[in-house]
């Protein structure tokens, strides 16, 4: 909920086209993503952002350097990003989270370990010298704001937990210190991790490597500037937190790499049990993105390959064998030989990774094999093996391949799909009638009651990391815990901001919020506030206009066929995996369709098969129905023939119980069925092709 300041990240420079890529917030004031934009001089970020408030002063480009080493995006305002420095990402609340989250996490494994004398290390990774160790005008040492906060979190948690005391720890300031290069005047100072200055720093941490790992040596938290070398190897780092306000240019395979090690007791002997064994990293990213850069490094620099089923894979599977002999593998020939098979299937490609074909989950997929493997147990067996390498719901993919759609330029002049066009796209107006009062009056309840708004949250969740031949992905959640952000929060122009989502007017807003004795809230969190605020108004506007809405044709206004000819000048690449490719490319706009999901990918191999269907578009995303909740953007449009031809437009769902629909989406399809009926065009929601045959056929045998 904390999209109330202005995020915006360094992605990568274009010299070739003069343009520099950034990460910033985009979308609608209730439903904020992040997107990657590439930018231009004098492109303003409102504008990119689709007005969102946070950029609206100070965010249009002024500057742009592409020279190696010195890359910058500069704005009106004076800030800047480079690919070490964001804006937005990292504020110090989250670093004060990850901090005492290191804390905490390190107190509990010293009381589970000091039972069997293994001391406990935690590793702080952070980007300046100066957050953990300062100097004043005479030259004598300061605490950092990183060394503070860790002092601070200490005491807090030993001042709410009772169990930490029985750790009996010396002062808080003889239990953290820093391991840095020098400058001539002895003062700390950032380094690469590289030069001799460093080499110095890790012999100092080397010599003091027995002394760390004794219990009676205070030091238990340590605080470098750069990843450690892999000279460093102490054994008992438990935990390690990556303090970067800019974005990390170490490896996290060199980061985590230091806490990889079997830890020592205080006899120096190895601890081989798992449940010791075990290292929390504390990433300022979520787990997700941390399993994802941490498995796109095994494999782009250690070789590793996750997700591709090897030509060995099928070795150990067995074939059936009568009864009381012994069943014996198929061995490294027979499963090249399958191996080579499946790929001409089209379930694997040649690197083995698994296809969209491949989908064992689905009704009525039977896996194509040959004629020697077919026994129900061995294709099991196949199966299995096949699912060893992939996740149903993997984290990380390798770069999809994309493909150019294709105009089919035939279809566009023909006259019957002209036809057939120019009825479906006829646009409309609506017009809906209620009364505003108690419009007011319930919105303004329904929001004094139902909206609860706190500061923005740091939600910290702990998560085991599991490593398989798919990949690397989350799996247990152990703990959850949130912190309130004290942040600075930007205060937008709400009303202006509601009255995008709901169209109603800037006095009846006004009214709502006045009543409603909530206002104030804003200043809590005004993205929390108008997000809830506004998903009550267009709840009750939905109930007001039930019987109140009604479309009424735009004479002369339609979505015109030469929008698609438009396409061509865009960017028409889709992902290979996504798409289905037309037989019948005389029933379509494109040689194929995108599709989104498998429900989607059966209904459109129906509607090019059918001999019924004349004509079928995916309908495209400029192709929208405005409605009081917002724009609708329907999935297909049909023309059946059999004799008597129908013109009908399909929204396909897994379900047709309307109960089953989210409020918003139930809202959308009712104003959609009453635009339709304005255009005569029938209008239904489908789940599958089978409900859209069905129905044309009851309507050619109801003929006459």
């Amino acid at each position: 909920e904390d999209a109330n300041t202005a995020y915006v990240k360094f992605i990568k420079s274009d010299i070739a086209k003069q343009r520099t890529q950034i990460e910033i917030t985009t979308g609608s004031i209730t439903d904020p993503k992040r997107q990657k934009k590439f930018v231009k001089q004098g492109d303003d970020l409102a504008d990119l952002s689709s007005s969102r408030p946070e950029y609206a002063n100070g965010f249009r480009v002024t500057s742009l350097v592409w020279e190696p080493g010195r890359e910058m995006v500069e704005f009106s305002g004076g800030a800047h990003v480079t690919p070490e420095q964001s804006l937005g990402e990292l504020n110090d609340d989250i670093i004060k989270a990850q901090i005492e989250t290191t804390v905490r996490q390190h107190l509990e494994r010293e009381l589970e370990l000091r039972q069997i004398g293994v001391k406990v290390l935690s590793l702080f990774f952070i980007d300046k010298v100066a957050n953990y160790r300062d100097y004043d005008a005479n030259g004598l040492p300061q605490p950092g704001k990183y060394a503070r906060w860790f002092e601070e979190a200490y005491a807090k948690l030993m001042h709410r937990y009772d169990r930490y005391k029985s750790l009996e720890h010396p002062p808080v300031d003889q239990l953290h210190d820093g391991y840095f290069s020098v400058d001539s005047q002895k003062r700390a100072k950032d380094t690469s991790g590289t030069t001799k200055d460093d080499d110095s720093t890790y012999e100092l941490i080397m010599r003091d490597k027995e002394r760390l790992l004794s219990i009676g040596e205070p030091l238990r938290f340590i605080f470098s500037h750069s990843a450690l070398r892999e000279g460093w190897d102490n054994p008992n780092v438990f935990q390690i937190c990556t303090l970067n306000e800019s974005r990390s240019i170490e490896k996290k395979r060199q980061e985590i790499g230091r806490g990889l090690r079997l830890p020592v007791n205080q006899e120096g002997e190895r601890i081989h049990d798992p449940n010791v064994n075990r290292l929390t990293v504390v990433a300022n990213e979520s787990y997700r993105q941390f399993a994802e850069t941490l498995q796109k490094e095994y494999e782009n620099e250690a070789g590793i390959r996750f997700g591709e089923v090897p030509a060995t894979a099928f070795n150990n599977i067995t074939l059936p064998v009568e009864e009381g002999r012994e069943s014996t593998p198929i061995g490294e020939t027979a499963s090249r030989r399958l191996h080579g098979y499946l790929v001409g299937r089209g379930y694997l490609n040649f690197a083995g990774e698994v296809q969209p074909l491949y989908a064992p989950d689905e009704l009525g997929f039977k896996l194509d094999v040959p004629e020697e493997f077919t026994a129900e147990e061995t294709v099991a067996q196949i199966t299995e093996q096949i699912n060893r390498y992939v996740f149903k719901d993997r984290i990380v993919k390798k770069v999809r391949e994309r493909t150019q759609l294709k105009l089919n330029e035939r279809v566009l002049d023909d006259e019957a799909f002209l036809a057939f066009w120019n009825t479906i796209a006829q646009r409309t107006r609506f017009l809906v009638d209620f009364d505003t009062d108690q419009l007011i009056r319930d919105a303004a309840f329904r929001i004094g009651h139902q909206v609860k708004v706190s500061p923005p949250r740091i939600l910290i969740n702990r998560v085991t990391l599991e490593q398989s031949r798919a990949g690397i992905r989350e799996g247990q959640h152990l703990y959850s815990t949130e912190i309130q952000s004290t942040d600075h929060i930007v205060i937008p122009d709400v009303i202006t901001m509601i009255q995008s989502e709901t169209n109603l007017t800037r006095r009846t807003i006004a009214d709502i919020l006045i009543h409603s004795g909530k206002a104030e809230d804003i200043r809590v969190n005004p993205q929390s506030f108008i997000t809830q605020a506004t998903a009550i108004i267009k709840d009750v506007l939905r109930e007001k206009m039930k019987g109140g809405l009604r479309y009424e044709k735009r004479e002369g206004d339609v979505w015109h066929v030469r929008q698609f000819r438009g396409e061509r000048e865009l960017d028409l690449s889709r992902f290979a995996d996504r798409l289905y490719t037309v037989t019948h490319e005389e029933k379509t706009v494109y040689d194929r369709v995108e599709y989104d999901s498998q429900i989607e990918s059966q209904f459109v191999h129906e509607l090019d098969t059918n001999e019924s269907v004349k004509f079928f578009v995916k309908l495209p995303a400029w192709f929208t129905i405005d409605t009081p909740i917002g724009t609708y953007n329907p999935d297909w449009a049909i023309m059946m023939d059999d004799g008597r031809s129908l013109y009908m437009v399909r929204e396909t769902k897994g379900t047709q119980a309307e109960l089953e629909l989210r409020p918003s989406e139930k809202g959308k399809i009712d104003a959609a069925r009453k635009h339709f009926e304005a255009i005569d065009v029938d209008y239904q929601v489908a789940r599958t092709f089978s409900d859209v045959a069905g129905y044309f056929s009851r309507y050619v045998n109801s003929a006459d």
